[in-house]
């Protein structure tokens, strides 16, 4: 069980490669070293009761899942049992991420890219009776990624622990920047920011994450105020898992120069576009930019990263 929340450092970045602008880095990657980022504060809720989960907890993710990877571990540590379906049925033990997840305890069942859509909209019962494997019908249900409104709710704690940390918000001047896999942190962020600035929600790829999707997930929270946001999509035709050398190199000097390693899927691809909208002329002079570190990292050993 949880003791209380836990606040994540606000770091300078000096000298700040922005010229003309200060870049802050909201240090989510250091929440926890297993549970990370935006991980643990999505997991927060679940964690925070871990002692009343009865039977365990099963959940969706691709093969090199951060969810599923932090998950296990949660699992591990808090004392509850985890079991996910995999998306693909092309699973290996020589794959880092989910290499993991197994030794934590979780259960993985691979099933082709058709089943894993249609199973992850139905319930515990359905695939529990199509494994055939009746005991997971008592597991708790946690969506893909974890994206539930309990989620939203946490993680609208990171707009406001940054409003703290800042030493004279300027509403102005202020934007709050974010990667996003399903929206759900993105929408979290956008509510607690509201009445204090702007938000950039920055796409791991060009789908999967639109505006009605974030204010869908900002009303099914609870929350009836937001601040204004814009979402980012990436440049060329990228897809989910795809980087280009000069993301790849970006985050390699990125590394050398701040001694802070960024994930290549959704740090690393957001911190290289928001380099290039500084150099567009995007940001009015002198403006506030905090880039939100959502952890991913194992994705690194893993060699891909994601979910």
């Amino acid at each position: 069980m949880l003791s209380g929340p836990i606040i994540s450092a606000l770091d300078s970045i000096r000298p700040t490669p922005f010229e003309g602008h200060r870049l802050y880095l909201k240090r989510d990657d250091l929440l926890h070293p297993e549970v990370q980022g935006n991980k643990w504060r999505k997991l927060g809720p679940l964690l925070a009761r871990a002692h009343e989960v009865k039977h365990g907890v099963l959940s969706f993710g691709g093969p090199y899942s951060n969810h599923l990877h932090a998950l296990a571990a949660a699992g591990r540590i808090f004392g509850f049992q985890t079991a996910a379906v995999i998306r693909g049925t092309h699973v290996t033990a020589d794959n880092p991420t989910l290499a993991f997840a197994a030794s934590s305890g979780m259960k993985l069942f691979p099933v082709s890219k058709a089943d894993y859509e249609r199973l992850k909209m139905t319930d515990t019962r359905s695939v529990a009776h199509f494994l055939g494997n009746e005991w997971l019908s008592g597991y708790e249900w946690l969506p893909e990624g974890g994206d539930s409104p309990d989620a939203v709710q946490s993680c609208a704690a990171i707009s406001k622990e940054i409003i703290d940390q800042l030493d004279s918000p300027d509403p102005g001047h202020l934007y709050i920047c974010v990667p996003a896999g399903t929206g759900c942190t993105a929408a979290g962020i956008i509510a607690g920011a509201a009445g204090w600035g702007n938000v950039l929600v920055f796409p791991a790829a060009p789908y999967g994450v639109d505006r009605p999707g974030i204010d869908a997930r900002i009303r099914n929270a609870g929350f009836d105020k937001q601040a204004p946001y814009e979402l980012v999509y990436p440049s060329g035709p990228l897809k989910f898992a795809e980087v280009t050398p000069e993301i790849t190199g970006f985050v390699k000097k990125f590394a050398e120069r701040y001694g802070i390693a960024l994930d290549w899927i959704y740090n690393g691809k957001m911190m290289f576009h928001l380099a290039e909208l500084v150099k567009s002329g995007y940001f009015p002079a002198g403006s506030r930019i905090v880039a939100v570190h959502t952890g991913g990292l194992q994705g690194i050993n893993a060699g891909k990263g994601a979910g």
